[in-house]
């Protein structure tokens, strides 16, 4: 059993040993994360090196060296090697690191859902180690999400900011935003964004007078 989270890792250092497919998908996630990013390999494909060109990736043209891994707070072992990869495994544990192992969840103290990225919404499945169904229910999910509901989400993420300095207590704004995902708001959002809105500023004007009045 995992547990799921969603980690922050902009500017940390994450070391990637491999230069294949499995490898450029990787680099291709912790790019959008804004990771500071090694690639460790002999040879990498000509695709991953304009990744590395386009995003000032550092590239170690080096077989694999355990200290390699000092600092890093991430770890993926994606070459083509069984043995090499149980042994990057080994040494990212021994160094307190957290390591993804291609194709080998029993080796991995983490591993990496099926992922897709909608609006504001980033949408993560795992299926007891099973890809391809992790997969297929994440595309399933994505298909489901209608623009109109996109930009509603987007709209009450913008709401939940701007009342954070309003409103100082948590249970009051998460009644706010929890108003604001009932059906009758998501009944309106459907047919108009904009009369969503207008309902939407409505409950928090009559909040936020209701909670100054409160606190003269």
């Amino acid at each position: 059993m995992y547990y799921p989270i969603m980690l922050k890792i902009k500017d940390r250092s994450c070391v990637v040993i491999g230069g294949g497919k499995v490898a450029l998908r990787k680099t291709s996630e912790l790019i959008k994360c804004e990771a500071n990013i090694t690639i460790i390999s002999p040879e990498i494909s000509l695709e991953l090196l304009e990744k590395c060109r386009e995003h000032n990736i550092q590239y170690i043209k080096s077989n694999y060296d355990k200290k390699f891994l000092n600092g890093a707070v991430l770890c993926f072992a994606c070459t083509n090697d069984y043995e090499l990869n149980i042994k990057i495994a080994q040494d990212a544990k021994e160094l307190n690191i957290a390591v993804n192992v291609s194709d080998n969840g029993v080796e991995s103290s983490f591993i990496v859902p099926a992922i897709r990225r909608k609006g504001d919404l980033t949408l993560a499945v795992t299926g007891n180690e099973n890809p391809a169904a992790s997969r297929y229910v994440a595309d399933l999910m994505a298909e489901q999400l209608e623009d109109w509901l996109l930009e509603y989400i987007s709209m009450t993420s913008d709401i939940r900011k701007s009342i954070k300095e309003k409103l100082p207590l948590s249970e009051i704004r998460q009644r706010i935003m929890k108003e604001l995902f009932t059906e009758e708001y998501i009944n309106t959002a459907k047919v108009s964004i904009y009369d969503a809105e207008k309902k939407a500023n409505k409950l928090l004007e009559k909040i936020i007078q209701k909670a100054c009045v409160d606190n003269e």
